[in-house]
């Protein structure tokens, strides 16, 4: 019940926020800033109906994880096994939360977009007045440490979470794996905030916070080999 909820929030998210859009076509220009330059001029401007291609990404996006989270869920009703059921329901769940947290923050982005291009407009500007840069890195720092909380909910899947070989063994290389993920990806993505709010140079924050996403991954990965490599030794033993 609880995931219908969330699926029915995020399909009137992505649908209200592609009405809005349409709506705003009429009182937006012709011609609109569409891309811009690492300091913040405009590089490109393009037709206004370009806006309506992340509303469409919404959408997509939006069926995409819906269609995963019912396949969990088609596979819960064909089993028989209660922990199996309850892994593949926690996993939908997940998937939906997922799903639902991307969907706010696309609309977040779009909304931003549209309004630089109109401020810029407005105020008859070539170059932004705010850093639009450091904000959309903060917000993906924010992505980041909300969706890594619910690395530590999924159970052993092939579509979320830290998917490899040694994580996958058993069920107890799995939940460390991903707990222990969840947490380096939770420190790289508030690393991420306090870089972009305290550094000038903006594209200096997009590349430390890939830096520290890599470093995440690579740290988990190392650590997974090592709880991979515990638990083999207890089952030989």
């Amino acid at each position: 019940m609880k995931n219908n909820v969330i699926r029915k929030i995020m399909c009137v998210l992505a649908v209200v926020n592609l009405v809005v859009m349409a709506v705003l076509m009429s009182f937006l220009p012709e011609k609109m800033p569409m891309h811009y330059d690492l300091n913040g001029v405009v590089d490109r401007w393009g037709s206004k109906y370009e806006n309506f291609i992340f509303p469409i990404i919404i959408i997509v996006m939006g069926i995409f994880w819906i269609a995963f989270s019912m396949y969990f869920e088609r596979k819960a009703t064909r089993s028989t096994e209660d922990k199996e059921i309850k892994s593949l329901l926690a996993n939908a769940k997940v998937l939906d939360i997922v799903g639902l947290c991307e969907t706010i923050f696309f609309i977040f982005t779009e909304a931003f977009s549209l309004y630089k291009a109109i401020n810029l407009i407005n105020t008859d500007a070539t170059t932004m007045s705010v850093d639009s840069i450091k904000i959309e890195i903060i917000g993906t720092g924010v992505l980041i440490i909300v969706l890594a909380n619910f690395m530590t909910r999924t159970k052993m899947n092939k579509i979320v979470g830290i998917r490899t070989s040694f994580s996958m063994y058993n069920d107890r290389t799995w939940r460390k794996s991903n707990r222990f993920g969840a947490y380096a990806l939770m420190i790289s993505g508030l690393l991420t905030i306090v870089t972009a709010v305290f550094i000038r140079q903006s594209i200096v924050g997009v590349f430390l916070m890939l830096a520290y996403i890599l470093v995440a991954v690579i740290v988990t990965m190392i650590y997974s080999k090592k709880v991979y490599d515990e638990e083999r030794t207890i089952n030989v033993k």
